[in-house]
């Protein structure tokens, strides 16, 4: 690992004692921590689900240091902000009852604002202060190859059966699949199928697939990965196009990022990606973008502020998907113009022009979705959760799965929903286990009756701010 892992001092504050790790470049060699504590401030984690139709965003949090003259002339946290390789923190918070994870993120270069209070006239002393912000271990994707991460899955896909004549010969199972990136891009140091994980309610799938008159869920996918074009006795495993470097429709070539790649498919099925830490393993959280949570949180603190939003602003008025590989088999929804397989209007813009990736009963081998449960199906059918009926629907036409994901996001987010903004007084939720900052998370659910009755909201935008023991959070009604 090209890191170096050095603790630093504790910090105790009004809502625990924060543990904190700096992850710093090897090149620096064994560097000597500060003998006491250099940060003056660990200031607000802001995280979005949702900022603007069809953008992952990512989380950061703000800190403020001090810098540390006791063993280099220019300081400990100059040395190691100004390496090659961005440092990473990892920071536990301890509110009584052991280390839980807070924030782990890396170091973003363009945040970096120093303040010098004194430069002796010799350049042989210097007083520096710092502000900076970490930002989710998402933006370490963008230095890994989309190939790195499929020569890493490449080494995890399972033969499905034995047959002769083209018949699809190996698969990988798509949370599988989304998992060895975390080991390709370095963050763990091998690889484990529990490193993504699909997070719903367990009952309200918002992609249904189908084989037939079986139901599947995100869970269940699988990828084609080769054929067998060999004659017996003799195979001749041959790598489908997705996954064969040499062909132009190589995902490796299509997407040269892993986190253009993870976006792509994200947005395909209606995830989003969180990084979180387990205490030992970097976690791939794939949270469904409605009926997330069964349960409901309860805020420990009471409510400091409020405001009442009538309408959410991630809006849309024109949505449409296509075949990543023929853009012309596409589906497409609007407000005022229609929508369907026809040609859209000349001028019409697209809040939302997604590119799909693999399909539903179209397509080639490296296109299709299987499951394999226990013999090899391939998928011929997709539901996606309808907004506006507040039940499933059945895509239908003649390229099922970019309607199913048009229709989905278009009246996810073309229907108007009540926002609430409150400010809490203390970090802690209950989720059914006590009161915890770690109850307080994207896309947790709460009761909130505003006069005129409870409804369910879900958390859209979360700010943490230790310093005051307060949160921030923007409530969308379900």
């Amino acid at each position: 690992m090209p890191y170096t892992e050095k603790p630093l001092t504790d910090i105790g504050s009004i809502v625990g004692t924060f543990n904190v790790t700096l992850y710093y470049d090897s090149e620096l060699g064994d560097l000597t921590a500060p003998p006491s504590n250099t940060i003056l401030n660990i200031g607000e984690v802001t995280s979005f689900m949702e900022r603007n139709a069809g953008e992952i965003q990512l989380d950061s949090c703000q800190l403020h240091i001090r810098d540390d003259y006791a063993t280099y002339t220019e300081g400990f946290w100059y040395k190691v902000l100004n390496a090659t390789l961005p440092p990473r923190i990892k920071i536990l918070l301890d509110e009584g009852s052991g280390n839980t994870p807070y924030y782990y993120g890396e170091v973003d270069p363009l945040s970096i604002q120093w303040e010098e209070k004194y430069i002796k006239s010799d350049n042989t002393e210097f007083l520096r202060v710092a502000e900076f912000e970490i930002v989710s271990l998402l933006k370490s994707l963008e230095n890994v190859l989309a190939s790195t991460w499929l020569d890493e899955a490449y080494t995890h896909r399972i033969v499905t059966q034995l047959e002769f004549g083209g018949s699809l010969y190996e698969i990988l199972k798509l949370t599988d699949f989304l998992a060895s990136l975390l080991n390709a891009a370095g963050l763990n140091d091998d690889w484990s199928s529990d490193d993504a994980t699909f997070i719903w309610d367990g009952a309200s799938p918002e992609l249904k697939f189908k084989y037939n008159s079986e139901d599947y869920t995100i869970d269940d996918l699988h990828l084609g990965i080769s054929n067998d074009m060999g004659e017996d006795p003799t195979h001749n495993i041959v790598k489908v196009p997705y996954w064969d470097s040499s062909h132009p429709s190589y995902l490796g070539k299509l997407y040269s990022k892993g986190m253009d790649l993870l976006a792509a498919i994200c947005r395909q099925f209606g995830l989003h990606p969180v990084f979180t830490y387990d205490g030992s393993r970097h976690i791939l959280e794939l949270r469904q973008k409605g009926h997330t949570y069964s349960g409901a949180i309860t805020m420990k603190g009471g409510v400091i502020r409020s405001r009442i939003v009538k309408d959410f602003d991630v809006r849309v008025n024109a949505v449409k998907f296509f075949s990543k590989l023929t853009e012309s088999n596409y589906y497409w929804e609007s407000t005022e113009r229609g929508g369907g397989l026809t040609p859209p209007p000349e001028g019409l813009e697209f809040d939302l022009h997604e590119p799909v990736l693999f399909l539903i009963d179209e397509g080639g081998s490296g296109e299709k979705l299987y499951v394999f449960a226990p013999t090899l199906k391939v998928l011929n059918g997709i539901q996606y959760y309808h907004y506006v009926l507040g039940s499933s629907a059945t895509a239908l036409g003649t390229h099922t799965m970019q309607e199913a994901l048009c229709l989905y996001e278009f009246y996810r987010l073309a229907k108007r929903k009540k926002v609430i903004e409150r400010t809490y007084g203390s970090l802690q939720a209950d989720n059914g286990g006590g009161n915890t900052h770690e109850a307080v998370k994207l896309l947790a659910r709460a009761s909130i009756n505003d006069g005129t009755g409870a409804g369910m909201y879900y958390i859209n935008k979360l700010i943490k701010k230790p310093a005051s023991s307060e949160l921030e959070i923007e409530w969308i009604k379900e």
